[in-house]
């Protein structure tokens, strides 16, 4: 796991530093004192967790988390401060993102840690599920479309991707659609590679 810290004191920075040292945790782990290098960092190679300081000179944290929601979503972010509220932490990340006050455990620290890496994960597998529910329901209305149509018939549809259509439309439209005249071309082919796909990507 990539884990950036972000903060305007070094001795913040070196006191973490020398923690995760001991810890012997197997995490890809930098510092950096400053708003604007982590952006530097960000663009040299995305991080799996941003934690950072509110209250720093020249970019605030709160510009950098926006910048970081916007640019990097996958990334989860991790409020360490002991000046903002986690209110106004919410409305600036949402609430899968989460806040800690400064001092915190070290223990604490990594839990937390842990536990946002885990929120972002569960985030974006919702997303990827919900996104492959629709590209499916635009291969199902594509079937639909030219079945009604008389444009393919219903053993032109491979059985891998015969689920995508309600039982209703084959038992509704088959008797008539076997004599219709093929579709010429290949778009059940077609149709079975764009769900193979999806199951591939997603």
């Amino acid at each position: 796991m990539r884990v950036l810290f972000v903060d305007d004191e070094m001795n913040v920075l070196n006191a973490l530093k020398r923690s995760f040292n001991r810890s012997h945790l197997d995490w890809d782990i930098q510092y950096v004192n400053g708003a604007q290098g982590a952006i530097a960092l960000f663009e040299e190679q995305p991080f799996d967790v941003l934690v950072t300081d509110m209250m720093m000179p020249q970019m605030g944290g709160d510009e950098l988390l926006n910048y970081v929601v916007n640019h990097y979503p996958r990334t989860a972010c991790v409020v360490l401060s002991g000046h903002y509220s986690q209110e106004k932490t919410f409305r600036l990340v949402g609430c899968e993102h989460l806040y800690l006050s400064k001092p915190c455990s070290f223990n604490l620290l990594i839990e937390t840690i842990e536990k946002a890496k885990e929120l972002s994960d569960l985030h974006h597998s919702a997303d990827k599920v919900q996104t492959k529910e629709q590209l499916e329901e635009e291969v199902r209305k594509l079937l639909t479309s030219l079945l009604i149509s008389g444009r393919i018939s219903k053993s032109d549809i491979p059985g891998s991707i015969s689920y995508l259509l309600k039982d209703y439309l084959l038992q509704s439209f088959g008797p008539n659609l076997d004599a219709n005249e093929y579709f010429q071309g290949s778009v059940a082919d077609q149709a079975e590679e764009y769900i193979a796909w999806v199951d591939e990507t997603y």
